[in-house]
């Protein structure tokens, strides 16, 4: 950090000694403005700027004897640390002294401006105080005498020149120089920059006014006459700062374009050269070295003493006929892992008495089956659902001149069979033992004339004197019709046929 201050400090001053000796004497004061305040941020940069050298590499050595030091080294560092403390707290000191004198002044300045009566103008505003003061700037506010004013006592020329200070915007330049100086303060080339600056305004607001009025002799007299004039606002810019012969001379040289290009050119080569002289410097190799293979060993730990005699202690009394617990079979399995290759050569392998893992299962792709919804079954014995057509299987012509002599169909014929079953239309039923279906072809009308009517046609059993029961067409007992009834996912169909003189013949068909 101190190295870097040093050179910036340099390379401030280099360019403010050129400014002196070369462009401060020529006509070009905007440009000498831009010029001080640049050479500040440049002063800043150079010594950041880094070029980088090639060089070879080089093998450096050094050999530090501190036996004759190790005792006396402790206390030198202490008293660095101490010193160095010292430094910072006297910087902060300092630095807090210039803040509070600057933030006074300018504490001062706008209490001026809220207590005294303001003249609000097109470029500025005029502040009337009493005290008897030349006109002096502060941002757009020029503070006027109020009696002056009032009595139109104050020239044209000194209101030119302070408007001056307020259209260029001077107190920006200030404002910044006032920080600078509270951060550097140690640095006297500063406090040079700011009269430096300072002086360029003077200059800039004389170039104002020789232009606006073109009297160059009444404006030095006028100068001269106001020089006792003190300034009273430290902040503030005013009109008889530094009246020097400089400045006098000034107002009656004449303009040199060749002189002023060539002054400007000179100042490329001058900020080259601070460049290259200040710019921090590394060193960096562009030898291309062959990358070193480096051979890298893994060097097996295994596990500890009491690990190995824990492991060997199981093993001997373990075989292939013997039953192991799995948290044994699991620390032991991962005490193996661990040893080196060594280790595991003196041992007994643990997997060689544990029975080879399963192979893997095949997982089918298992379809899930929608069960059909049972039909929903009525709280009364018999239902009617619907009518349908339906198979009658009849295997033998006797059996199927039996059901239609039931039936009393008088235009009954007899006829050969040829088919081995027969369609009908009957109404088909649902009581609580499985289907029931009504085989006849007279009643069809009136039972269809009841659905309808949304009646119920109840069949009851009681109504029967006799009832033969008839298994797929053949004759059984009631004990074997009922059992099979008992079962109604074994039955396809049961058929009711009623007779003659409360005879009925009941026809139960299986799967």
């Amino acid at each position: 950090m101190i190295l870097y201050l040093v050179k910036s400090g340099l390379c401030l001053a280099i360019l403010l000694a050129f400014y002196h000796l070369v462009l401060e004497r020529e006509k070009m004061h905007q440009f000498n403005r831009f010029y001080l305040l640049g050479s500040v941020l440049f002063s800043f940069l150079a010594p950041s700027y880094i070029i980088y050298i090639e060089t070879k590499a080089t093998i450096k050595t050094s050999i530090n004897y501190l036996e004759d030091s190790i005792y006396i080294q402790p206390k030198m560092f202490e008293e660095y640390i101490n010193l160095e403390n010292g430094l910072y707290l006297l910087y902060f000191i300092v630095s807090l002294v210039f803040l509070i004198r600057f933030i006074t002044n300018l504490y001062h300045i706008i209490k001026k401006i809220r207590v005294n009566e303001i003249i609000k103008d097109e470029h500025a505003k005029f502040v009337t105080v009493a005290d008897k003061i030349l006109p002096h700037t502060f941002w757009n506010y020029i503070f006027i005498n109020k009696e002056d004013y009032s009595n139109q006592k104050i020239e044209k020329e000194l209101f030119t020149h302070e408007l001056a200070h307020v259209t260029q915007k001077h107190t920006i330049d200030v404002l910044i120089l006032e920080m600078l100086q509270i951060l550097f303060w140690f640095n006297p080339l500063f406090f040079l920059l700011k009269k430096a600056v300072q002086l360029n305004h003077e200059f800039l607001a004389d170039d104002k006014v020789i232009s606006s009025h073109n009297n160059i002799s009444r404006y030095q007299y006028l100068l001269l006459n106001k020089a006792a004039w003190k300034n009273e606002y430290y902040l503030a810019s005013n009109l008889n700062y530094s009246l020097t012969k400089k400045r006098l001379l000034m107002m009656t040289t004449t303009n040199s374009r060749t002189n002023i290009l060539l002054k400007k050119l000179a100042i490329l080569p001058l900020l080259t050269g601070l460049l290259f002289v200040f710019a921090n410097r590394i060193e960096a190799q562009t030898t291309k070295k062959k990358p070193q293979v480096i051979e890298v060993k893994q060097v097996e730990k295994g596990i500890t003493k009491a690990e190995m005699k824990e492991y060997q202690d199981f093993m001997k009394g373990v075989d292939k006929n013997s039953i192991l617990k799995l948290k044994d079979v699991k620390r032991i399995g991962v005490l193996y892992k661990k040893m080196s290759k060594a280790q595991k050569k003196t041992v007994t392998n643990i997997y060689e008495f544990l029975p080879p893992p399963p192979p893997p299962r095949k997982l089918k792709e298992v379809k899930e089956i929608k069960k059909p919804k049972a039909p929903k079954v009525s709280k009364k014995a018999i239902d009617i659902i619907e009518i349908k057509e339906v198979e009658i299987p009849l295997k033998k012509k006797k059996d199927w001149e039996k059901v239609e002599k039931l039936i009393g169909d008088p235009n009954f014929e007899e006829k050969e069979i040829e088919e081995e079953t027969e369609v009908e239309e009957v109404v088909e039923v649902v009581d609580l033992i499985g289907n029931v279906t009504l085989l006849k072809n007279e009643r069809r009308e009136i039972i269809e004339e009841e659905i309808e009517n949304n009646e119920l046609l109840e069949v009851e059993l009681k109504e029967y004197d006799t009832i033969t029961y008839y298994i797929n067409g053949k004759k059984v007992s009631e004990k074997k019709a009922k059992k099979l009834m008992g079962s109604p996912k074994k039955i396809k169909n049961i058929n009711i046929v009623k007779g003659k003189k409360g005879k009925g013949n009941i026809y139960i068909f299986s799967k």
